[in-house]
């Protein structure tokens, strides 16, 4: 575990942070987001499977705040 994991996370030495702290947090890595999508304001809906486990998958949904500029894929 990295100095950031365990600071975001609540994580001191070899002791967890108490289950009320971490099951709030959630950390996205290795997303992949499309080069075609713009820069700007989105929303972000970030569904997670309720399993009682240290990882799990997640099913982003992105919303855009604003219209998007004419002809942009979005």
């Amino acid at each position: 575990q990295t100095p950031n994991h365990c600071a975001f996370f609540e994580v001191r030495g070899d002791k967890r942070a108490p289950e009320a702290f971490a099951r709030d947090k959630t950390v996205t890595e290795l997303a992949r987001v499309p080069a075609a999508i713009c820069d700007g304001l989105y929303l972000l809906d970030l569904q997670v499977p309720p399993l009682r486990s240290d990882a799990a998958p997640s099913r982003p949904l992105l919303f855009p705040l604003a219209p998007a500029p004419e002809g942009d894929p979005t």
